[in-house]
């Protein structure tokens, strides 16, 4: 079963499962893996039309999985978080080993993980708060209600779709990155015209993200690089940005730019301007 799901000025389609061997950090998805998925695709879907061309960046990632007897290239990924007491399973205590497979479930296998932990200590602790505790973000009632207050509240200088962007990535602490805008007005300016993300997420995320390269910011702390390698122009501002709160060279912000670079070239995706793609 293939998707092919709407998302910002793209299409998101997938997946393929396939058995890794070998070193994880050596794994490159190939031209040969490509060509064939979008054969696929197209066989299933013959109005997509796909060409290479069409091919943007590549998301991969190892999940956990089990070979399916007589079937050499075939595998069932793993659809369950599993918690290993090693001490019941292998008779080596103090050990245990968690395998994660849903970011939904993540916090219940946090508390089953962390309860079996505090047992085994002998620890007395209070009962655990996860399932009361709002993520990051998270102390919202009615999300509609609270989107329309604050595009109604918005500073002139936003528009609505910088700050519905806000909302949807930083939840209730939108305003921790509108604050910066007091500090330097400029940085509410968009950082390519093809995303609503401003320059005061780039020093939000530098100055309370923990951002230590340039790949930090483009594909980690924000969307920026999230649908391939951003056009130079991105890339400068954002480096310039953060050499400026971490102290950077021209010398460092070259090296960082660059290794940006190589970091989308090894998926052996060629760099292209994007512009109003689908």
């Amino acid at each position: 079963m293939f998707f092919i799901v709407p998302w910002r000025h793209y299409s998101l389609i997938g997946t393929l499962h396939a058995s890794g061997a070998g070193a994880f950090r050596n794994y490159q998805t190939t031209e040969k893996v490509i060509e064939e998925f979008i054969d696929k695709i197209n066989a299933a879907y013959p109005g997509a039309a796909l060409t290479r061309e069409d091919v943007f960046h590549v998301h991969q990632g190892f999940l956990p999985m089990v070979r399916i007897k007589g079937q050499a290239n075939e595998v069932k990924l793993v659809r369950e978080s599993q918690v290993y007491d090693h001490e019941q399973e292998d008779g080596i205590a103090g050990l245990i080993t968690v395998v994660g497979v849903k970011y939904t479930t993540a916090r219940n296998v946090a508390q089953t993980t962390v309860d079996l932990a505090v047992k085994k200590l002998g620890r007395r602790v209070c009962v655990c708060q996860t399932h009361l505790t709002p993520i990051y973000g998270g102390h919202i009632d009615r999300f509609n209600d609270f989107l329309v207050r604050a595009i109604a509240n918005r500073p002139c200088e936003l528009s609505p779709e910088i700050i519905k962007h806000l909302v949807y990535t930083y939840g209730s602490q939108y305003l921790q990155v509108l604050k910066y805008l007091a500090e330097k007005p400029s940085w509410s300016q968009t950082i390519t015209k093809l995303s609503p993300l401003i320059q005061a997420e780039v020093i939000h995320a530098t100055r309370e993200e923990m951002v230590q390269k340039l790949a930090d910011v483009i594909q980690r702390r924000t969307e920026l690089g999230a649908a391939g390698l951003p056009d130079e122009a991105c890339l400068w501002l954002c480096a310039d940005l953060v050499a400026a709160e971490l102290g950077w060279d021209q010398t460092r912000r070259d090296q960082e730019i660059d290794e940006v670079r190589a970091a989308y070239t090894t998926t052996k995706l060629s760099v292209r301007e994007q512009a109003g793609v689908n």
